[in-house]
């Protein structure tokens, strides 16, 4: 890792002709910075399901919980969560419909529910949490705990 980065892993998915990315990874790296966030992995990926206006994945982020337990690996490091931050990539009609500007404030609303989650606690980071935002073909909506 970089020690300037805001990420311990990056990783980005080769895309069809005509997907981009909503945002660069500058971009996204000047907004954890802004939040003071340090993520194990920043992710650029494709959509799992098939390209739908009615339902467009925007960004997902995922704190693992840390809570000691029998079942987990001894070599798992248990000692803190370890977040991550899955922006999608998104399709030319998407590109077309979803306005640039929802989709960083969806970025920036998952990136502040990560700095959140992370100074809730040792009671809350015990367990998994998660938290996706996609375009409804009107407007974002989100999930997550």
């Amino acid at each position: 890792m970089d020690d300037d980065l805001p990420w311990a892993r990056y990783e980005k998915d080769r895309l069809p002709r005509g997907w981009g990315w909503p945002l660069t990874r500058s971009t996204v790296e000047e907004l954890l910075r802004e939040q003071e966030v340090v993520v194990d992995e920043l992710h650029f990926g494709m959509p799992l399901l098939p390209a739908d206006l009615s339902r467009v994945w925007l960004v997902s982020a995922r704190i693992p919980g840390n809570a000691v337990s029998p079942l987990r690996m001894p070599s798992v490091d248990t000692r803190r969560s370890r977040p991550w931050l899955l922006v999608r990539a998104l399709s030319p009609e998407a590109r077309r419909a979803v306005p640039a500007e929802v989709v960083r404030a969806e970025v920036v609303a998952t990136i502040a529910w990560i700095a959140a989650t992370l100074s809730s606690g040792d009671a809350r980071l015990a367990s998994d949490h998660s938290r996706s935002s996609w375009w409804d073909g009107e407007r974002a909506v989100s999930r997550g705990d």
